[in-house]
């Protein structure tokens, strides 16, 4: 029976040399052909001298080097040499288009730096065009490269000018990878929040347009983030909805991902039976990769040893035209020997030259770097004097509004309360009378003038910080704004610790009391969101208001208290995002550490505008 199998094999192969072997031999030829006629139009077009069918053609050469040939560096030298001519005939679109090429393979060698730059020129190119989709995409390919080169930062800034830019002309599958990228950008900054709301905004598209790729990935995201977060039960749900919307399609790296994160959760919930489920289908799937990648490179390394051999037997016939000059050198070298002589010396006053030249050069190093060093001393002189500056500024602010609301309290506070007992004493003595509508008049207006002093007083200086702590505090500010004609104002508060940096407490005080001041006095907004979180020793705020919002790049008025606030989180050395547009309401989440140190303080704050 086993020979019989053994057998039906060796016919099957046999059969298939047969009828495969042939078939290459054409497709082989028939590329071969199609190269060598691109290579005589190229001649043809170079003693015409005309340079648009040179740059075509060095085109379309190196577009068969790309689709046809897989060999990206004759590509990428057939592109350059196409890129030369038609900068010479002006054409800047096909020479743009070529640079996309050329950027594209820098950062495929790891060479991030000169990627980047032709991305940054494509992208103003194609925004000066009114072609915003290429723009768009350009910005894409940049964050891309920012992210490679580890800059989480810079990375999200471009995703948010390629999203923003896409919005001229939507493009949905560029939509949802900037998206998709978005969410990976805030998890690496820690800001899973965020990623979660992205995640959900995906999905969203994604059902939307009906894309099953993007809708898997962006569930996989929730789930990913939800296991961040030790919610694994709903990590698993999500990341089983992802697994049922991959495409079956062998090799998936998307498929291996979500193996191994179930097999990871299973086994953290000591569901050993679906831990070991789960880490042998990642383990096979990871395998089968491997061994394509593998085969990848042996492919690879095939096509360049047969490159290689060519270059071997040029340099042989290169070597035996070199050993037939070096015998006619040996055979006239009497002559030239004077001449040698005299190059002897040359040689060793040059390198006399060099070496001292050379000794200048590392003295000037040496004093440059002194001098960087210098500098960077003066900096952080400078730094400290600002970190104490601005540490003056608000403690002596806090300080002067302490004392203006004990003047208040104390003094006029005392006098006012003085006059209301003397004028109620006054109240019997015009019983009756007819001035007695002027007296309840001026009697209002005084309680008026009181409840005046208190609130200043309070503005000024809450004493609820002090004696029941910040939550409270909010509280009491939040109750003193439920008014009639007030916007309604949600408060809500998780695992704040009991124990906060008095610093902090007042800072966070004041940044929520100058939002509430510009929420009501500017955004004419009807709701109000403040939510503050406790994250291990760091508080997180966020605050949202649907009032009429504002242009961050053209702000009706300066400030609007918005130095105060920066200044603030900056002391604190926090992290700010602070969001906006006109008619869509203002969002601003900071995260501040809860306990300060010396060392802790600083001028550094990012500010994702």
């Amino acid at each position: 029976m086993n020979n019989h199998v053994v057998f039906r094999w060796i016919c099957f192969f046999v059969l298939l040399i047969v009828v495969a072997v042939p078939v290459w031999a054409q497709m082989k030829l028939g590329q071969e052909d199609n190269l060598n006629s691109l290579t005589r139009d190229l001649q043809t077009a170079r003693e015409s001298k005309s340079n648009e069918e040179i740059a075509d053609i060095y085109f379309k050469i190196g577009e068969y080097y790309q689709y046809k040939s897989l060999n990206l560096d004759k590509a990428f030298e057939n592109y350059v040499n196409a890129r030369q001519y038609y900068l010479r005939e002006d054409d800047l679109d096909n020479v743009k288009f070529i640079d996309g090429f050329v950027a594209d393979r820098y950062i495929n060698l790891g060479l991030l730096q000169e990627g980047i730059d032709i991305y940054k020129d494509l992208a103003e190119y194609y925004e000066k065009q009114g072609d915003s989709k290429a723009a768009a995409n350009a910005l894409y390919k940049l964050s891309k490269a920012y992210r490679l080169r580890g800059d989480g930062e810079t990375n999200l800034d471009y995703l948010l000018q390629a999203e923003q830019m896409n919005q001229q002309n939507p493009d949905t599958s560029l939509i949802a990878n900037i998206k998709l990228d978005k969410i990976e950008s805030y998890i690496n900054l820690n800001e899973k929040d965020s990623a979660l709301i992205v995640a959900a905004n995906v999905v969203e598209i994604a059902g939307q347009i009906n894309d099953d790729k993007a809708m898997s990935k962006a569930l996989y995201f929730v789930g990913f983030i939800n296991y961040l977060k030790k919610k694994n039960d709903i990590a698993i749900k999500y990341l089983l909805k992802s697994l049922e919307l991959i495409p079956n399609i062998a090799y998936s790296t998307d498929k291996r991902a979500i193996y191994k994160l179930l097999s990871i959760i299973y086994e953290s919930n000591k569901d050993t039976g679906n831990a070991l489920k789960y880490f042998k289908l990642y383990s096979e799937l990871n395998d089968s990769i491997l061994n394509q990648d593998r085969l990848s490179i042996v492919n690879e390394l095939a096509i360049r040893y047969g490159v290689n051999e060519k270059q071997k037997e040029l340099a042989n016939v290169q070597a035996e035209k070199e050993s037939i000059f070096q015998k006619t050198v040996l055979q006239s070298r009497a002559l030239y020997f004077v001449g040698i002589i005299f190059l002897l010396l040359l040689g060793f006053m040059y390198y006399l030259i060099r070496f001292y030249m050379h000794k200048i050069q590392t003295e000037n190093i040496i004093n440059g770097q002194q001098h960087e060093i210098d500098q960077q001393k003066i900096r952080e002189l400078e730094d400290k004097i600002k970190i104490n500056s601005m540490q003056a500024m608000i403690v002596g602010e806090e300080k002067e509004r302490e004392r203006i609301a004990k003047d208040l309290h104390d003094s006029l506070g005392g006098l006012l309360s003085t006059v209301k007992l003397q004028f109620d004493n006054f109240k019997t003595k015009l019983n009756g009378h007819q001035s007695m509508d002027q007296y309840n008049k001026a009697a209002n207006l005084l309680d008026t003038a009181v409840e005046e002093v208190r609130s200043i007083s309070r503005n000024l200086q809450p004493s609820a910080l002090k004696r029941y702590g910040l939550v409270q505090a909010l509280q009491d500010l939040i109750n003193r704004l439920d008014q009639e004609g007030m916007p309604e104002i949600f408060f809500q508060h998780y695992d704040v610790p009991e124990k906060i940096d008095e610093l902090v407490s007042i800072s966070v005080f004041r940044v929520i009391q100058e939002l509430l001041n510009n929420s009501i006095k500017y955004a004419k907004a009807s709701e109000i969101l403040i939510q503050i979180n406790g994250d291990g020793e760091e508080l997180t705020l966020q605050y949202e208001d649907d009032g009429i919002g504002f242009d961050k790049e053209n702000l009706p008025k300066k400030g609007m208290g918005l130095e105060n606030i920066y200044s603030r989180i900056n002391y604190l050395k926090g992290n700010i995002v602070y969001d906006s547009r006109p008619g869509e309401g203002v969002y601003v989440m900071a995260r501040v550490p809860a306990l300060l140190g010396s060392s802790e303080l600083g001028v550094g704050v990012n500010f994702l505008q």
